[in-house]
């Protein structure tokens, strides 16, 4: 009885005691981290900008007809007393190379642009007519400030001295269509810098000068050009006003002017010796361009022009009178002409072709000797019409009056007639 009592007091005691406090569940381990990511691969480093080039060109066929004869079968300048002619040739296609040119990161962000152009007008090997020789027309670098107002030129290419402009024709593309009669052209060695005023405006002003190769004909007794030998080069300038609409030119008209020297050797002389020959000249040019037709055309008059094309001769010489191959004395040539086309769009695939060419060399000023061959009047009347078969393709038909006086007094008239394709690509 006494455990009983001992084990209820027990028990008393321990139901008078606060209750026990749960354990609290241990905590859940911590979430692992997710790892960093992973760095990036270091990108590539860029390649320097490279040369690019893109190829283009013209592949040209013409097939000619003359009454009358010419001083060249194809691209004749006037008429002699030759025989008629006919025939074809593709020696007039070029092929060109564009190459875009990298700065490295110099030059101010200029622009660096490249241009290597030959067409097949050099000789016939064996005078094959199938075998033309490629003759080097343009390679020139150029290089345009960013804001693009001023152009440095260095190479081959047109001069400045009568205007940029070409008469339209798929007949005469290698030797530019009124050439001998009032069209000047050359190609040269040159350093050109051009300034435009106006880019893209309304109004525009462009300014170019020119240091030329010098040119000139072989002095008599003399492996040299007499212009090289003159130790100058040719200088070169054109100012023009430009006429935009809506971006483009409607209308601009130029001036340009050329200068050069030539030393000659007279060494027909009892004391030979040597005599400086002044070559300059003066031209003027315009295009205008409004919707179905475009009138374009220049004139000049210089003296001593023999390199750009002209019919007359670079100067009048005096030969000694018991040596022809030595000279007593030289006086320069001058000589004048103008041209102008016009070409008429009806609808875009056709253009209607007409115009007019002349050179008149003043007589007083021509030599003696060869009046039969020394021009004193050239002129050319053409006309045609080019038609577009594709966006690359076209097809002419032209026809050329060429009237030629020489100092003889003869006047003489031959036609030519020409068919031509052309396919760019």
């Amino acid at each position: 009885m006494r455990r009983i009592h001992l084990a209820l007091a027990v028990l008393a005691t321990l139901a008078a005691l606060p209750p026990a406090r749960a354990q609290p569940a241990p905590a859940a381990p911590p979430a692992p981290q997710a790892p960093a990511p992973a760095a990036p691969a270091p990108a590539p480093a860029a390649k320097p900008p490279g040369v690019t080039v893109d190829l283009s060109g013209w592949l040209i066929a013409n097939a000619y007809w003359s009454d009358g004869g010419l001083n060249a079968s194809d691209l004749p300048q006037w008429a002699t007393t030759a025989h008629s002619t006919a025939g074809m040739t593709v020696r007039q296609s070029r092929v060109r190379a564009a190459l875009g040119l990298p700065v490295d990161g110099l030059l101010g962000g200029a622009v660096l642009k490249g241009l290597v152009e030959a067409d097949f007008m050099g000789t016939y090997v064996n005078s094959d007519a199938s075998m033309p020789q490629v003759r080097l027309r343009h390679a020139y670098l150029t290089a345009a400030c960013a804001r693009g107002n001023l152009t440095l030129l260095v190479g081959q290419t047109w001069s400045l001295f009568g205007g940029p402009w070409f008469a339209a024709s798929l007949g005469h593309v290698a030797l530019p269509r009124f050439a001998g009669a009032g069209y000047l052209y050359r190609r040269a060695p040159q350093v050109r810098l051009t300034a435009e005023a106006g880019r893209g405006r309304d109004v525009g002003v462009t300014a170019a000068v020119a240091a030329l190769a010098s040119s000139g004909d072989k002095a008599t007794s003399q492996n040299q050009l007499v212009g090289e030998r003159a130790g100058v080069p040719d200088a070169e300038g054109r100012l023009a006003l430009v006429l935009r609409r809506a971006g483009k030119a409607w209308l601009e008209v130029g001036a340009s002017g050329r200068f050069g020297q030539q030393l000659w050797k007279l060494d027909g002389l009892s004391t030979p010796r040597e005599e400086r020959l002044t070559g300059w000249g003066v031209a003027a040019d315009g295009r205008l361009e409004v919707p179905h037709l475009v009138v374009q055309g220049g004139t000049f008059m210089g003296e001593v022009l023999g390199g750009y094309g002209s019919v007359a001769p670079v100067v009048r010489p005096t030969k000694d009178a018991t040596d022809a191959t030595k000279l007593d004395a030289i006086s320069p040539v001058r000589t004048g002409g103008f041209w102008a086309q016009a070409v008429v769009t009806p609808i875009p695939v056709l253009q209607l072709l007409g115009g007019y060419g002349i050179e008149e060399p003043r007589t007083s000023d021509l030599p003696a000797g060869a009046e039969a061959t020394t021009i004193e009047r050239n002129q050319q009347v053409s006309g045609g019409a080019i038609l577009a078969l594709t966006s690359r393709w076209k097809v002419s038909l032209e026809g050329t009056l060429y009237t030629t006086e020489t100092l003889d007094g003869a006047r003489r008239e031959s036609t030519q007639v020409e068919v031509g394709s052309l396919y760019a690509f």
